[in-house]
Order: structure tokens, then sequence, then C-alpha cells
């Protein structure tokens, strides 16, 4: 089970989620594949092996060790193998190309695991980055029941392409 909100962001709205994140907490950022294990931890979270890789947050007050595994593929690219009961919150990126919202999602229950960290405490870490994303949503949309937060420069980009779907008598 998991705990989410779903959100419409650029690159700019991306680094100011990041800001506020930084600013706030000691937070490590791991992308979700890299093809090097040094290139895991991210300096820039705009800056991932794939556009639309899922960002892994761990604020360093939550006792956790992350462990790193390479896959058996072509491609052999290294990951965090260790994220299953983790504090950690992922981020997914907006998809432009297929307009598919992105979002923050933590595990709610981690049933499989006794957890090691403040379940409460993480809990209001998570509800912090919500609250801070609401506050800067610049508009909200319900899709199938769902809503939909819009970060500024997401919500210019949205209102910018319904004004050029007008056509004026």
């Amino acid at each position: 089970m998991t705990k989410q909100i779903q959100i419409f962001s650029t690159e700019i709205d991306d680094k100011k989620i990041e800001l506020f994140l930084r600013s706030n907490y000691n937070c490590v950022m791991f992308q979700s594949f890299a093809p090097a294990k040094d290139q895991l931890i991210l300096a820039d979270i705009s800056i991932t092996y794939h556009k639309y890789s899922g960002v892994h947050i761990w604020n360093k007050e939550f006792a956790w060790k992350p462990m790193y595994k390479q896959m058996i593929t072509d491609e052999k690219l290294f990951y965090v193998s260790n994220k299953s009961g983790a504090p950690l919150i992922e981020f997914r990126k907006t998809n432009w190309g297929n307009n598919t919202s992105g979002g923050i999602y933590r595990e709610k229950s981690f049933a499989a695991s006794k957890s090691e960290y403040d379940l409460d405490k993480f809990d209001k870490f998570y509800n912090d980055i919500v609250k801070w994303i609401k506050k800067n949503a610049k508009g909200k949309i319900k899709y199938c029941g769902i809503n939909c937060y819009y970060l500024e420069d997401a919500w210019k980009l949205f209102a910018d392409s319904k004004r050029s779907q007008i056509i004026p008598y």
C-alpha cells in the first residue's frame, strides 16, 4: 500500500522541489538505474540516466544503509537493491511525451519487514513534502477522480497549450 500525490512538473519545477528538500532536510537522492555505481547518487535531480527515471529521496535523519547491485543484462546497470521497506520517498517525473503525471510516493505499510526508524516521523516528512506541493501548486485538475497538482511552470505550459487550442472567430 502506498500514499501518493499526483503532480505535473517541469524541470524548472523539479529543481524547486529539490531546493525545498535540500534546504530543509539532509537528503540524498538516488536515481533508479545508472551505468556506474557512483552515478546513482544525484547531485542534480534533473540529470538522470533516463529522462523520466524515478528518483528516490532519502532523508538521512532515518537510519538506513543503501546496498548496490548490478543487473545481469546487456546494459549492466547499477541500482539500489534494498529499497523495499527503506525510508525512501519516490519522486516520479512528469512524462510530457505521453502526458502522464509524475508523483510523490511512499510505502504506507511495511508488512514484509520491521522498520528500524520512526514511521510516524517519516510520515510527517512525507506530509511536509505534500503540503509544500499543494501550497506551491498553481492549478489542480481532477483526472479519473484523482487530483493532479500543477506546479508553477507546468501550469504555465498547460495553460499555454490550452490557449493554442482556442480558434478565434
